[in-house]
């Protein structure tokens, strides 16, 4: 009988590798491959990065998980987790909220190597 080995690795601050502007979304890089049952404490993580982000809805599709979330309690935005690219990026959900990306940017990044 074949044993199945689970490696499990902690994923926390420290899991992300960059998050930066690019054009009209954050991309957020991870420094490890991730899969879709990762992306609850992936979501965490990001989540955590700033006390104004609010979970709005949860959308699951076959290979990608979108979350709209809210900042500042006045901004929108949606962040995708697309497994097979291996993507996670955040963009707005309107204009007024994608004028913002930069404000929400350097948010999340303040104390990021707490």
């Amino acid at each position: 009988m074949r044993e199945k080995v689970v490696v499990l690795s902690v994923i926390d601050k420290k899991s992300i590798q960059s998050i930066r502007l690019l054009d009209d979304v954050i991309v957020i890089g991870w420094l490890n491959t991730w899969y879709q049952e990762d992306i609850e404490d992936l979501l965490s993580v990001i989540v955590s990065l700033s006390n104004d982000i609010e979970i709005v809805e949860k959308l699951i599709g076959a290979d990608r998980e979108s979350i709209r979330i809210t900042w500042q309690q006045q901004f929108y935005f949606v962040l995708h987790f697309d497994f097979y690219s291996q993507s996670c990026w955040i963009d707005g959900e309107d204009h007024h909220s994608s004028n913002n990306l930069p404000a929400l940017l350097d948010d999340i990044m303040v104390d990021r190597d707490e």
